[in-house]
């Protein structure tokens, strides 16, 4: 052991009667120790009328210098106290970052809806624009301006022609979705559904309208039609179908 150990030791009573002998013989022939350890002598006394906390503070800050003071390698072997004591807050801090990284989270409707939900585009090819369009080019027109009330009432008016039955029912059903009125929007796509090349689409939205207004059974069941038939959104109907079981 070194001086400061000694010093330690001794004034803690660790050493043996023999030890506790070679250092008072030390002490005699080294007047710089026994300074030394009449300083420590006195910082100890001070500590024992000290409050608690403060004596706290004290014993931590002599762990600090005992550790400091001990050989290399001795430091490397062990940590102070106060190390061991931030390791392990530094261990627990990372764990609960971890887990909340790693372990497996229940998606809300809302995330999932974030994620996968894309607004309803009518892709088919409009008129010049000129007096001649039809009321359905111009209810699909301000449906892509995002004037959606005003394509609902245009479009409504012309649904029960059955040339463009499917697709004015589809443009309305998206509408709907778009002002967030979903239960609206589940029978202009159960409509819709009953045209061949629409039913892919439909089955999605429709399944989207379900799971927003807080039906899962029948969003499942329509996501299952989807993800069978390898048509359009498929491969993300199954996917969603995973995150909701």
């Amino acid at each position: 052991m070194n001086h400061t150990e000694n010093i330690l030791a001794y004034l803690r009573e660790e050493l043996s009667e023999a030890e506790k002998l070679d250092f008072e013989q030390q002490l005699q022939a080294d007047p710089a120790l026994a300074a030394e350890l009449s300083s420590q002598q006195q910082s100890w006394q001070l500590l024992g009328e000290l409050p608690a906390r403060a004596r706290q503070k004290a014993e931590i800050g002599s762990w600090i210098a005992e550790a400091s003071a001990a050989e290399p390698a001795a430091r490397i072997r062990r940590f102070s106290p106060v190390s061991r004591y931030i390791s392990i807050a530094a261990a627990i801090i990372l764990l609960a970052a971890l887990g909340y990284l790693f372990l497996p989270k229940t998606a809300t409707t809302e995330s999932l809806y974030a994620d996968y939900y894309q607004p309803y585009t009518y892709s088919q090819t409009m008129g010049a624009g000129d007096s001649t369009d039809s009321l359905f080019q111009q209810g699909v027109r301000l449906f892509k301006e995002e004037k959606f009330d005003l394509a609902i009432r245009e479009l409504q008016l012309i649904a029960s022609d059955a040339t463009i039955y499917a697709d004015a029912c589809m443009l309305i059903g998206a509408a709907y979705m778009q002002q967030k009125m979903y239960a609206s929007a589940i029978p202009y796509f159960q409509q819709a559904s009953i045209s061949p090349s629409l039913a892919d689409q439909a089955h999605w939205y429709q399944a989207w309208a379900h799971l927003m207004a807080g039906e899962k059974a029948e969003a499942k069941e329509l996501l299952q039609k989807t993800a069978a038939s390898q048509g359009y959104k498929h491969q993300e109907a199954a996917d969603l179908l995973r995150k909701l079981d």
